[in-house]
């Protein structure tokens, strides 16, 4: 049996039997809590790293050295702003339409230009903008 053959037998296999084998997961998982608890509190960081790592990949088919080229492309810095990326607060932008990467932003530059393109919020928001400094 090929690779691709054995994946597509063991997505039918689950679609067949996905309540029985929900099931005896849940069971499993109730009889040995405690196990897995301690399992996690012992590799918390790496279950982090590899979960941070894993993610851009399933979300944007992104690899860990796609993002690192991309860095090193816009010099560690926002592709707007040019402030300095921090690991933490990077945001991976992309045309939410095409799907396609435009870049790596910060926090701030990436939820501004969200609001930039979303028209019906940025309509709101100049409503808002001119009724409170009328008051004022």
């Amino acid at each position: 049996m090929t690779k691709e053959e054995r994946k597509q037998y063991s997505h039918t296999y689950y679609q067949v039997n996905k309540g029985k084998i929900l099931h005896r997961t849940s069971l499993y998982y109730k009889a040995n809590k405690q196990n897995w608890a301690d399992r996690y509190q012992n590799n918390k960081e790496t279950l982090k790293k590899k979960a941070k790592e894993y993610w851009p990949l399933r979300t944007y088919g992104l690899s860990f050295l796609d993002i690192d080229t991309l860095l090193q492309e816009q010099n560690h810095r926002c592709a707007i702003c040019g402030c300095l990326l921090k690991e933490k607060k990077r945001c991976i932008d992309h045309n939410h339409i095409t799907g396609k990467i435009r870049g790596i932003l910060c926090g701030r530059c990436n939820t501004g230009l969200w609001s930039l393109e979303d028209l019906e919020y940025r309509n709101l928001a100049e409503k808002y903008l001119a009724r409170t400094n009328e008051k004022e």
